[in-house]
Parts: C-alpha cells; sequence; structure tokens
C-alpha cells in the first residue's frame, strides 16, 4: 500500500527501497545475508538477557552470549571484578578480557570461559595476563595475594574429610562452599583455608571422595589449638548449613612446614640462635627427621604444583620431584590425567629432551596393593617395548628410567613430537584422516600389540587417544 509502518529501527530510503540502518539498544541488526544486502530480511532482533552486542547499527555484529566472568543485560557487558579491561574485536564483534588487576589471574581458555580469577591460597597474582606464581617450598599467602611479599612461614593444620559424593558432584561451587563451612567450623578466615587435594575414597562399602583441605596459622601453638578443637559436629553443622551432605569421617593434624629461603630478618635470627644452641645435640636421629620434615614441605608443594598443572602450561621447578632437581629442568607440561600429569624435561647436562610421567596415589598419601600392581604392569610393558626395539612404541630413555616410591613414581620416556589420534580426528581442520594413513597406525598399533602378545600379555583395547601421530 501506500502507507508503510515501521515498528522499530532506524530507517532510510536509498536506491528506491527503505534499508534499515540501525536498531535500539540491545538488538541485532539484521539486513544482510552472507555480507550481501537483503531487503526481505531486514530486522531488529533483541538480544536474550544473558547476552550483549556491540553495536546494534552495525550488521556485521550479532548478539553474544556473556562470558563467565562478566554480567550482561541484553545490551552491554560488565566485568564481575573491579578493574578489568575488556576490549573489542573488531571482527568478531566479541568483547575480549585483556587484563586482570592484581591479586587475579586472567583465564580464557575459551570466549565463554573468560574470567579473573581470584589468586587461589598459597600462590600470589601480579594481575595483567600473568599467571599464578606459586609460593617458595614452606610459605603461604592468603587468597588474592598480589606480590611475593605475601608469602610468610606459616603452620598449616591437614584436615581430611570424607564426603558421599562423586568427583563431578564437587565442582568449583562445591569447593567453594566446603571453604566456607571448614572457615566457619575452625574459626578461621576464608582466605587461609585452600583444598589441596580431592581424590576418590572408600571406606567400609560407602563409596565417594577424600578432600585434603589446608588451614594456615601463623605459629605451632594455634595449629595445634585449631586441630583440637575442630571436630566432625561442627564441621557437620557448617555442611548442611550450606547444602552439603554430612561428612563420614574427618581427622585434622598440624604439619610443621620449613621454609627454603625468604624467612623475616627477625625469624632468621631465631632460627640461627635455635639451631647454634642445638647444633651440639643434634644425633643421626635430628638430621633425619629434620630431612624427612623438608621432604614432606617439598612433597606438598609437589602436590599442589601437579593438581594446578595444565596441559600445555610453562612446568614450573615445583613440578620436579626432589631426586630428579639435579638432573633435570622442567619445561613444559605435555598432558594432564587423573593420577599425574607427563612434563616435557631436559637434562641439565647434555640438554637431551625426555618426557617424564609422574603419578601419585589415587587416594590416600602411599600406593596401595592395587595401584602398586599396576605401576609394575605399567613398568613391565615398558622394559618391554624398549628391550624388544619395537619401534611402534614408546621407550624408556637413560638409566634409572623407572622409579616406585611409596607415595610417588615416575618413568623417564623418550620425547616424542606429535598429536594422539584422538585430538587430530576431532580437530575438522585436520580430520579425518586419510585411508593410506589409517591403514599406516593401524599397522603400527598391531605391531606394538603383537610384542606384548608374544610375552602372553593382553591389552583389552587401543584408544585413538593412546596413538601418537609423529612429526
Amino acid at each position: 500500500g501506500d502507507e508503510i509502518t515501521f515498528s522499530r529501527g532506524r530507517w532510510v530510503i536509498a536506491n528506491g527501497m527503505y534499508m534499515l540502518v540501525g536498531c535500539p539498544r540491545g538488538y541485532q541488526l539484521v539486513n544482510s545475508i552472507g555480507g550481501v544486502f537483503s531487503h526481505d530480511v531486514q530486522d531488529c532482533i533483541k538480544c536474550a538477557v544473558n547476552q550483549y552486542v556491540v553495536d546494534s547499527n552495525n550488521s556485521a555484529y550479532s548478539c553474544q552470549n556473556c562470558p563467565l566472568g562478566a554480567s550482561c543485560d541484553g545490551a552491554t557487558l560488565a566485568g564481575l571484578v573491579p578493574g578489568e579491561i575488556w576490549t573489542a574485536n573488531n571482527v568478531t564483534g566479541q568483547l575480549m578480557l585483556e587484563s586482570c588487576p592484581p591479586g587475579y589471574q586472567r583465564l580464557a581458555t575459551t570466549v565463554d570461559a573468560q574470567q579473573c580469577q581470584r589468586c587461589a591460597a598459597g600462590f600470589f597474582c601480579v594481575g595483567g595476563t600473568a599467571s599464578a606464581s606459586v609460593c617458595k617450598d614452606g610459605a603461604f599467602a592468603p587468597s588474592g595475594s598480589n606480590s611475593s611479599s605475601a608469602c610468610v612461614f606459616a603452620v598449616l593444620v591437614e584436615v581430611v574429610t570424607n564426603l558421599p559424593l562423586s568427583k563431578d558432584q564437587f565442582g568449583t561451587a562445591e569447593e567453594a562452599k566446603f571453604i566456607e563451612a571448614l572457615s566457619a567450623a575452625s574459626d578461621i578466615g576464608q582466605q587461609y583455608v585452600y583444598i589441596s587435594q580431592v581424590s576418590s575414597s572408600r571406606r567400609n562399602t560407602a563409596s565417594g571422595i577424600q578432600v585434603t583441605a589446608d588451614i594456615a596459622t601463623e605459629s605451632s601453638s594455634v595449629a595445634q589449638n585449631v586441630a583440637s578443637r575442630l571436630n566432625k559436629d561442627q564441621l557437620d553443622t557448617q555442611l548442611v548449613a550450606r547444602s552439603l551432605p554430612k561428612s563420614s569421617s574427618m581427622s585434622s593434624r598440624a604439619v610443621v612446614t620449613v621454609p627454603a629461603d625468604g624467612l623475616p630478618v627477625s625469624t632468621f635470627a631465631g632460627v640461627a640462635f635455635a639451631g647454634f644452641f642445638f647444633l651440639s645435640l643434634l644425633s643421626v636421629c635430628g638430621i633425619c627427621l629434620l630431612r624427612r620434615f623438608k621432604h614432606q614441605a617439598f612433597h606438598r608443594a609437589f602436590l599442589v604444583a601437579l593438581r594446578t598443572a595444565k596441559a600445555g602450561d610453562k612446568a614450573s621447578k615445583r613440578l620436579t620431584p626432589l631426586k630428579l632437581h639435579r638432573t633435570y629442568a622442567a619445561v613444559e607440561v605435555l598432558g594432564k590425567g587423573a593420577f599425574g600429569c607427563v612434563v616435557k624435561m631436559k637434562l641439565l647436562k647434555g640438554g637431551q629432551t625426555v618426557a617424564i610421567k609422574l603419578l601419585v596415589p589415587e587416594r590416600g598419601s602411599t600406593f596401595d596393593d592395587r595401584e602398586r600392581r599396576q605401576l609394575l604392569r605399567e613398568a613391565n610393558v615398558l622394559e618391554l617395548m624398549t628391550a624388544s626395539k619395537c619401534e611402534q612404541a614408546v621407550h624408556l630413555a637413560g638409566i634409572d628410567a623407572v622409579v616406585l616410591q611409596h607415595e610417588l613414581a615416575w618413568f623417564v620416556l623418550e620425547y616424542l613430537h606429535g598429536d594422539n589420534m584422538d585430538s587430530v580426528i576431532r580437530d575438522p581442520d585436520r580430520g579425518p584422516i586419510s585411508d593410506m594413513e589409517a591403514i599406516k597406525v593401524g599397522r603400527s598399533v598391531l605391531a606394538a600389540l603383537k610384542v606384548l602378545q608374544t610375552t602372553s600379555l593382553l591389552h583389552f583395547h587401543a584408544p585413538g587417544i593412546g596413538s601418537l601421530l609423529l612429526y
């Protein structure tokens, strides 16, 4: 007809037709298909409440989902942490988290997962794009710390709690509630409480998880006081108040950590005086006890580093077992699993690159009989493949390549550069592989299985994630 009514938007007449050139705040401008103007599709589409749009007057920008670390009102995005810096990507129309304030680390594995995460206890975060840095051996920093000066000597109270939950049911939100409950039960601030390990647990016939948490205190007397007054009933009351189940068991003990360096002058003077006073009284047993304390402190730091390690991250020195410190230098985390990780390391003498597989107990502080049998089977297979010089399998590298301890095990393997088959197949730019490549991979897998079967060893399945395409 002669009259046209526009429901919304800004329209202009061009080339003898009405063209939509702008939309109200919180709407996506649609006036083209594949970048070519289309008269019939012109419309202003309202963004959802949990979305935002960079520019409602530009058809190149669409409604975007709100990232984890921000709040959106259907039009704009606001960071949840004061001091965050977000900038627009003019190509994708997405807002990108560029920097976090001190006391936070930037997490940006995907666009939707972008967030500034508060620095965890035992770490300090300088802000910007830097990752969290762990405090030196024996030192502790409360959550939200922004410099190494926050790392001070502390005496920890270790609290081991068994909960009737699965690992999948104990996510980030549940961890935060558990820390709140433990903080209230112990009457210690939340910034001094952190979870060091979550593992599977079986007590009697009930299954669940075992949560190991640490409470940092300023002295041994305070730690002993907290450990003695903290009990299961107090913790259960706080857990239930936060919609978590009661614990099936709970234990606590004070753990003294010995800092490697970085002591305040006054503390250093006190330690030096005490050391001089008792030097004449030290015996072989006393020296062994000190070594044990140091080993325990390092091992606890190692477990924290292992728990927080992510594939692709630069490996810290604390991710190297104490006995390997003088032999290898950690370079990069190659992979992460449920019971450990694989770290790329270099020999300090010669520069040879190896891959060291680090394994810790699934539950408790030492390997049980089942786990030791599993480790021995894996060691036997690796030694078999190495001795038979099977070209299709990874080999052990060097002398003492297999080490099995009570609380830790590692295998020193040759470093092979490549991607596992599973990731290649799932990559839309690289997979699926060609027929010839599939035949080549299949022959290699069968050749390795043949070596196993000649010694009466059976392998029930050969998943893609266990096969490596070498470059």
